[in-house]
Parts: C-alpha cells; structure tokens; sequence
C-alpha cells in the first residue's frame, strides 16, 4: 500500500485492504493524529514578526504558500513513518531496530483536509510487534495481571498529557495545595448563552477556583516573574513555536524553559472548554473533555488505561513528549489495547477510512472578488467591454 492515503476513491478501496490487513496482523496497537493547522502556522508566524501584519497579505501568504505547506505535511509524513516508525519506505518493510513505539509491524495512513481553509490532517492505525494479534488471544491476556501491568507500563513510557510544570501549589497564595473538583454533567454539556466557565481544580486553603488551562497559564506567570521575566511571555512563546529549533529541555519543573513549553502545550494541545457556534453536541463534548484526574496511569475497573492526568490539565490533549518538542503542532495518540481494544480499533478502522467532504478556500474567494473589484476601478467608464461587464 501507499504511505498514505487522500481522495474519497481511494479511502474507498483502502479500507477492504485495511481490513485484509487486520486479518493478516491482528488488531492495531495504536490509533494516530497529527494536524498542522496551515491556518494557525501563518498567524504564528505573523506574530513572530516572520510575516506582515496586515491581513490582506496574511490571506495572500496563506493562498500563495498552499504548495509548500503541503510540501512540509509530505516532508513532516516522511519523517514519521521513517523514523518514529522506522519503516524501511523504499523496500516496504520494517527495520528490525524499534522505533518510538517499538517494532512496527504494519502501518495504515490517511490524508484528510480539515476544515474550511484546506489544512491537511492524517490520521494513522500502527500494529507493534508481540501484542496480541486475535479478540481471543486478546482476551485471555487481558485477565493477566503481568500482561495488564505491561501494557500500563507501555502507554506511561509513550503518552502524556501533563505540562513539565509544578502545579501542586496554589499560584495565588503559594502554599495552598492543590486538589480537583469533581466533574459535573453540566461540564461536558454545551453551555449557554453567558454561563462561566466550569472551575476543574481548587486551592484547599484559599479556595480559589481554576478551570480550562488558567492554572497553568497562572504558574507560568508566577515562574517568569520569579525569574525577571516580563508577565506576558506571548511573544517568546509564538516565536519558540515558529523557530525551526526543538523546544528547550527544562532542567527542573520552576524554570522559564518549563514555562515555555507548557505555554507551548496549551497553545496547540488545549481542548476548548467552550463548543463552537457550528457544534450540534448537546450531551458530552468532542472527545470527552475534560478528563478526569488521577494520580497515575492504571488499569481501572472499567478495564480501561487511563492516563496520569494531575489536576489542572483536564482539557489537555494526550499528547508524544518526543514529537510536541520537535513537531510542536497538534497530535493526539490512542492505545487501542485496553478492555474495549478490539471494538475500538473496529471504529478506528472505519474512522480512519471515512470520506470527507468537498472543502473550498474562502480566503482564495474574497481575493478573488477583490482583484475584480479593483479592475473594475482601473477600467475606462466609456469602453463598451467594461459597460457590458456591469
């Protein structure tokens, strides 16, 4: 198969061979997104001063540079399938050396454009070596208590949706420890009209109450300030996003350079607390946000992984530590082997295959009209060719 697949036609095709493949490997281990918002690449840019602020160029930048921002998405595939899977592209094999998840076996990705600008997303279904390969087999380990340890120990060495800062303590009075507050029905309700946003966190002693993201966005303040720093990082944070260098390793969590990333991490790894206008969600939002805390990643009794969650990063998306420092866009990651393995790698096969609809560029348009506006104003008022295109 290709590395990756785009049109309708082909997703078509593409998913009897998926599921030929599922009969062949078993079932996939993990479920893949990344997205570069083509979009949000050139607002981050125009912010970091690379490109001009005025937005008739900005719209222009963002029509123009649709070639090389594709370019990149191809380049940034590449990357992944040759080196987070290791995968031999040129023989159509895996190299016996493991990559970021281990051993890959066999591999499935999808090309999709996203939204109403065209920004190209894929989503991607990886099979690892030595995990189970049938429903039965799968099973039968899952009764284990060795093999639901491993698998524990698999996703917390892969996955995380924490920010490399301290949020044990209260920002506001210091000393004040933090603790969740439990999540309502209303909380992951599309809310209405005026409602405040839905507290997720609480200081024990000055009872101060945090949600969406404000407790970390508040110690990082407080870490800047310690440190001389200005209170509004946003710049800094828009050009470390924006450089073509990894994101700084912090040496202890009170530091700028943890600051920065976990800036970083909400600014494209953040669920929004709210819905959208165009969102018809009216029981649980997207995805289930926001995610309970707990202490440590475990095997429930729900016969669930869940992942180390602290409280304050309820609406963090779990996210590859490896990839958000290189990549720095958004990416999300599922492990499809827990209790309900085998029904949602099912989904995720038929997820991962869908059609999508026709998009259109509405920037391209609105230039479009604009470039015929002005050449209506050039044109001489008595040339019978202009008089007739009125």
């Amino acid at each position: 198969m290709r590395s990756y697949w785009g049109s309708n036609e082909e997703r078509a095709g593409a998913r009897s061979n998926l599921f030929s493949m599922q009969l062949q490997f078993g079932q996939p281990t993990l479920f893949f997104t990344i997205s570069l918002d083509g979009s949000s690449t050139y607002q981050i840019g125009n912010f970091a001063g690379v490109i001009p602020n005025d937005i008739l160029s900005r719209m222009e930048t963002d029509v123009q540079a649709c070639s090389e921002y594709t370019r990149y998405f191809d380049l940034l595939m590449n990357i992944i399938v040759e080196v987070v899977l290791n995968w031999d592209t040129a023989n159509g094999r895996a190299r016996p050396e493991p990559g970021l998840f281990g051993v890959t076996k066999a591999y499935y990705a999808a090309t999709e454009s996203q939204n109403s600008t065209g920004a190209l997303h894929a989503h991607m279904l990886i099979w690892i070596n030595n995990m189970p390969s049938t429903v039965a087999e799968y099973y039968k380990l899952c009764g284990s208590d060795k093999f639901r340890q491993a698998m524990v120990e698999y996703v917390d060495k892969i996955a995380a949706s924490n920010v490399p800062l301290n949020l044990s303590l209260c920002p506001v009075c210091g000393v004040g420890t933090i603790i969740a507050v439990e999540l309502q029905r209303e909380d992951f309700q599309k809310p209405r009209p005026g409602r405040r946003r839905s507290p997720t966190a609480r200081c024990q002693d000055c009872k101060v109450e945090f949600g969406a993201g404000v407790l970390i966005e508040q110690h990082a303040s407080r870490v800047e300030k310690n440190h001389g720093l200005n209170n509004d990082q946003s710049d800094s944070v828009l050009q470390a996003i924006a450089s073509l260098k990894p994101l700084p390793t912090p040496p202890h969590p009170n530091t700028p350079e943890a600051a920065l990333i976990s800036r970083s991490i909400l600014f494209y790894q953040r669920h929004r607390w709210s819905h959208c206008q165009s969102c018809f969600k009216v029981t649980k939002q997207c995805f289930i946000f926001p995610k309970e805390p707990c202490e440590t990643t475990h095997w429930g009794t729900d016969n669930r992984i869940h992942l180390k969650r602290l409280p304050g990063k309820e609406y963090v998306n779990t996210f590859i530590p490896e990839l958000n420092i290189i990549f720095k866009c958004n990416h999300d990651i599922k492990f499809l082997g827990a209790g309900d393995g085998p029904e949602k790698a099912y989904y995720m096969m038929k997820y991962t295959t869908k059609p999508q609809q026709d998009i259109e560029n509405p920037w391209a348009i609105h230039l479009h009209a604009y470039d015929k506006s002005c050449q209506r104003e050039e044109e001489d008022p008595s040339d019978p060719v202009a008089i007739g295109r009125r």
